[in-house]
């Protein structure tokens, strides 16, 4: 990383300011709160071989319940950092002492992603070595998220991951009529669905972080994919 600020947290060069205004339409079909509509790809997230010192980012969680899309980002690692970009410039380096940082971007009314009034272009996690407790550095991109075609497939309803635990847990979670996470592994193995309860109408299916923090398991199998879908529709 260019830049590292130890101590509290801190970040360079961003002053301050308001990350989102509401805006009122004032034609039909232009929506109520544009600052929920940021894309993701509108902020880019390096990954490992883009640059030396980049790693896989442990959590990217977007929420859309509040005024405005926040997007919290999470890295994990030995003197972890979050190095941010504008206009894929460096713009200094978020850090804490301990072994995971945090660093929450807002949407703004002109669909960019903020953080602390300025607009952010790309993030990078990195950190100068795995943490002894590796079974909390599995990712999201370790497990696909399928929507095949013709199936009742759709997208998930919630993906999060929980790294209060011992090893990261993540859970999936499928909403519709007589719901269902159908699950894969290596080779797109099926390796069976899981259903709501009594064949309820939410499914949901959890997976642990291995020792190595290499793949994200259930039941000692490896988890390569997931899709959710309403079975009625199978």
């Amino acid at each position: 990383m260019k830049q590292s600020l130890l101590g509290s947290l801190l970040i360079l060069l961003i002053p301050a300011a308001d990350a989102c205004m509401r805006v009122t339409p004032t034609t039909p079909g232009i929506p109520a709160v544009p600052c929920k509509a940021c894309a993701k790809n509108a902020l880019h997230v390096k990954e490992m071989g883009e640059t030396e010192s980049a790693r896989p980012m442990t959590t990217d969680v977007t929420v859309t319940t509040g005024d405005c899309a926040q997007r919290t980002f999470t890295c994990v690692g030995m003197s972890a950092g979050i190095e941010l970009f504008m206009a894929g410039d460096s713009a200094g380096t978020v850090m804490t002492p301990k072994d995971a940082v945090s660093l929450t971007a807002t949407c703004n009314a002109a669909g960019k992603w903020e953080y602390m009034g300025r607009v952010i272009s790309h993030v990078e996690c990195s950190y100068v070595s795995a943490p002894g407790n590796k079974c909390k550095l599995c990712t999201k991109a370790q497990i696909a998220h399928l929507i095949r075609p013709g199936r009742g497939a759709k997208e998930l309803t919630d993906d999060s991951i929980d790294l209060t635990r011992t090893c990261a847990v993540r859970t999936f979670k499928c909403d519709g009529r007589m719901a269902v996470i159908e699950v894969f592994g290596p080779g797109m193995e099926a390796l069976g669905r899981v259903q709501g309860e009594n064949q309820g109408d939410t499914a949901v299916f959890e997976v642990t972080c291995n020792a190595d923090g290499t793949a994200w398991e259930a039941a000692g199998r490896t988890i390569t994919a997931v899709e959710c879908a309403d079975a009625f529709l199978i």
